[in-house]
């Protein structure tokens, strides 16, 4: 049986472009995965080599497409993702000398409500990107949680308004705490309200040579812990009156946000990690974002 030609490896003539890429492959490729959570989940890879011959025309797609496929056979571990990379390094040929591996997937959380009953699901962005290079390998993880941020500025403003009102109002009319509580509970007698937004914060963290993957229920657990705040799934009124009183206990700009992650990481066993929050602001059309890092 004859053996069809393989265009993408010949040799580029002395009229087209020569050279090395860093990275060619595909993108987007979408598998059932394990290992990322308790169960099952959809992810999209994308998966690179090296074309490291210069006048080498291109990469075997087919190649690591079946290896990225053989992914879904299987839990996915350190272990793997290391052989995955040295498969795909190898199926070239000696024509790739690295490659790269990223892992994206919103798996599902089933969330119980602050105080009732009520349950739901939320979805968690995460993304691993594994990298060999130079016979180095590097593992990098990421996930994004949704909290409410209260603006510690307009919480000030507001209840200086308050004051002002309750001091108006009560200079014309006798003080008393049933009077108090009245004025407190009429909604036509607030002048101000301070205003929150939702907000989102992306933890990424480099991992060391012996680190295993690590568990994202743990990583986002904690990180909406450090938050207080996070955006919640199916409520009862009770639910949401906690909400109200969580927000106004963590009154918080961006930057207060930034550290609170900083601030119970820091102690962690990961190399290196970076939290970037944004504020997608209520006031302002624009967002507003803080970053901090471990070192």
């Amino acid at each position: 049986m004859n053996q069809h030609t393989d265009v993408s490896q010949s040799s580029l003539s002395s009229k087209q472009q020569h050279g090395p890429l860093e990275w060619v492959g595909m993108e987007n490729i979408r598998i059932p995965l394990q290992g990322l959570v308790a169960h099952p989940v959809e992810a999209k890879l994308s998966s690179f080599v090296s074309l490291s011959k210069k006048d080498q025309r291109g990469i075997h797609m087919s190649r690591i497409y079946q290896i990225v496929q053989d992914l879904s056979a299987q839990p996915l571990s350190r272990e793997v993702l290391s052989a995955t990379l040295q498969q795909m390094v190898t199926s070239q040929n000696g024509s790739s000398s690295g490659a790269k591996l990223k892992i994206s997937s919103s798996p599902l959380f089933h969330r119980k409500a602050l105080k009732s009953e009520k349950t739901g699901f939320k979805s968690y962005p995460l993304q691993i990107t594994a990298t060999l290079k130079e016979n180095v390998e590097s593992v990098k993880v990421a996930v994004m949680v949704e909290y409410s941020s209260t603006c510690p500025c307009s919480a000030a403003l507001s209840r200086e308004v308050i004051s002002e009102e309750f001091a108006e109002h009560f200079s014309k009319r006798p003080l008393s705490l049933e009077s108090a509580r009245e004025f407190l509970l009429d909604e036509k007698t607030w002048p101000a309200w301070p205003h929150a937004q939702r907000s989102r914060a992306y933890g990424h963290f480099v991992l060391n040579a012996s680190d295993r993957l690590p568990d994202f229920s743990h990583l986002i657990n904690k990180m909406e812990e450090a938050l207080a705040t996070p955006t919640q799934t199916a409520v009862k009124r009770v639910d949401e009156q906690e909400f109200a009183r969580l927000n106004a206990k963590n009154l918080m700009f961006c930057e207060d946000a930034a550290r609170r992650l900083k601030s119970a990481f820091q102690n962690s066993s990961f190399k290196d990690f970076r939290f970037i929050v944004r504020h997608l602001e209520s006031l302002h059309s624009h967002d507003v974002r803080a970053e901090s890092r471990k070192n």
